[in-house]
C-alpha cells in the first residue's frame, strides 16, 4: 500500500460522506467525468465509490455503461497504484457484463483486486454495485507503465477545458 501523495496527485478527502477516502486529482479525463474515490481496506482490496448525477444518464433515464465503464477504468488503475507501490499502469483490455440497471439515486461502489501480476501485466477483477446489488462486474488487462513528461503533460493546466 500506499500513502497519499506517495505518488501521483492522490490527495485525502477531508470532510462530506466520502470524509477519509482518497481522490486522484492528476488526470483531466476523470476529473470531467467523476469524482470518483478510493480505499484501501484491510483485506487490501481496494473499494471505489462515486455517486451518479445527471451528467452520467443516457435518454432512458439510467446510468450511461460508458459512464460505468469509465469508473471501472479508474478503478482498476487505482487498485494498482494503490496496493504496488505506486506503480501506473494503462487499460490493454477491459471486459464487463452489465447485470443490473444503475439509477442516480445512490452511490456505485466498485471493490477489485489484482489477481496476478507479471512484468508487464497487471490482472484485475471486481464488481460494480448500487444498494447492495451487482450491476457490473469487469476483468481488465492494464499494461505497467512509466508516465511521460512533454509539453502537452507540462501544460496541461493551460490548455482549454483543463479544470
Amino acid at each position: 500500500m500506499i500513502s497519499p501523495g506517495s505518488s501521483g496527485s492522490w490527495q485525502p478527502v477531508s470532510d462530506g460522506p466520502f470524509a477519509g477516502w482518497l481522490n486522484w486529482t492528476d488526470d483531466p479525463f476523470e476529473i470531467l467525468t467523476g469524482l470518483f474515490y478510493f480505499k484501501t481496506e484491510d483485506d487490501g482490496k481496494v473499494r471505489g465509490v462515486f455517486v451518479p448525477e445527471g451528467k452520467h444518464l443516457n435518454c432512458h433515464g439510467f446510468v450511461h455503461g460508458g459512464a460505468l465503464l469509465t469508473f471501472v477504468d479508474a478503478m482498476a488503475g487505482s487498485l494498482i497504484n494503490l496496493t504496488m507501490n505506486g506503480q501506473q499502469a494503462v487499460t490493454v483490455s477491459l471486459n464487463s457484463e452489465f447485470i443490473g440497471i444503475c439509477a442516480t439515486n445512490a452511490p456505485v461502489h466498485a471493490i477489485g483486486c489484482v489477481i496476478r501480476a507479471t512484468g508487464s501485466l497487471v490482472f484485475v477483477q471486481g464488481q460494480l454495485e448500487q444498494n447492495e446489488q451487482p450491476i457490473l462486474t469487469f476483468s481488465l488487462i492494464m499494461k505497467k507503465v512509466t508516465p511521460i513528461q512533454n509539453d502537452l503533460t507540462s501544460k496541461r493546466n493551460e490548455l482549454p477545458g483543463f479544470v
